[in-house]
């Protein structure tokens, strides 16, 4: 089974081993770290870092490098995970991705405690809403470091269904509509067919207008996949006019792969979530928000806007 592991590509410069294989490492003792607030954290945007609590200590084993498995779950914004020592950053992990995650973090050897690791809550990502599970401490070498990495991995993954510490988190570009087309006034790498405005305090788009007949309120630009493959995006969308059909179509706009019914007002909002295998011949995906009644005047909010790959079954061993 073929991995894009987050870390993987770190592995052998941090830690000297070399790529992830197959083969079972030697069995690591897990030490887990307290000190975290268990409860969920809720706290408003933000335009500095901020840390969730206090740094805390890792006891990491001198002259042996390390991973740092930590457990997740985002509801909203987006934290940064960090192991640093003496002010000098170590590993650092972005996670936005929703729902329950893994990240693992390599962290090469040391001559000496120090090392502490943090959760800081990410600038410009909008109110945040996230939990911390667990972080868990392996000691490991050169030669395992990759391998027990793609285990936690593989067991994250049976699991809950989703790729564990992937590479690429959000397959969707300027996924929080931050980055601006100066030229076309819409989000870069998003085409709009009505007004939209960036809210960079709630860090969502609002989108109001009828589009042309055939065209979408809102899309993304092309999202490349691989043929044959499942993938989950998910959106959450507060409509205040009209209804929304949240949509994902072939790179032409032919062909719906899969679609929502239509997502009506509600005081709260609501999240809508795609599972899809790509059509053969279908080299990328578009999401596309449509009105769900044509030349109906539509009004919604988008805060989220997610598409990842799910795991890819191991291929089945031949017959002897």
């Amino acid at each position: 089974m073929a991995r894009a592991l987050g870390l993987t590509a770190v592995l052998a410069l941090v830690l000297g081993g070399g790529a992830c294989d197959r083969r079972p490492a030697p069995a690591a003792v897990p030490v887990e770290v307290g000190g975290w607030p268990r409860e969920r954290v809720v706290a408003p945007a933000t335009s500095d870092p901020a840390p969730l609590f206090e740094p805390l200590a890792l006891d990491l084993a001198p002259g042996s490098p390390h991973l740092v498995a930590v457990r997740l779950e985002v509801g909203s914004g987006a934290v940064d995970c960090v192991v640093s020592r003496a002010g000098a950053e170590l590993a650092r992990r972005r996670v936005a991705r929703l729902g329950d995650d893994l990240v693992v973090l390599p962290v090469r050897a040391l001559d000496g405690p120090g090392a502490t690791f943090a959760v800081r809550q990410a600038k410009g990502t909008g109110p945040l809403d996230v939990a911390i599970r667990s972080v868990t401490l392996y000691s490991v070498t050169a030669d395992t470091a990759a391998s027990t990495a793609a285990g936690l991995a593989d067991a994250f993954e049976r699991e809950t269904g989703r790729a564990g510490d992937p590479a690429v988190e959000n397959l969707v570009a300027n996924a929080d509509f931050a980055a601006d087309d100066e030229v076309r006034g819409t989000p870069e790498d998003w085409f709009a067919y009505v007004d939209t405005r960036f809210d960079a305090t709630a860090h969502s788009l609002e989108v109001a207008g009828t589009p042309p007949p055939g065209r979408p309120l809102v899309a993304t630009g092309p999202v490349p996949v691989e043929a044959g493959r499942r993938y989950r995006a998910v959106a959450r969308v507060a409509v205040s006019r009209g209804g929304v059909v949240f949509r994902a179509v072939d790179f032409d706009e032919l062909e719906t792969v899969a679609a929502t019914e239509a997502i009506l007002p509600a005081p709260d909002g609501s999240e809508r979530s795609l599972e899809f295998t790509v059509p053969p011949g279908c080299r990328a995906i578009r999401l596309r928000f449509d009105a769900a009644a044509s030349g109906e005047p539509t009004e919604l909010d988008l805060s989220t806007v997610q598409m990842e790959a799910l795991p890819q079954a191991a291929p089945e061993a031949k017959a002897p």
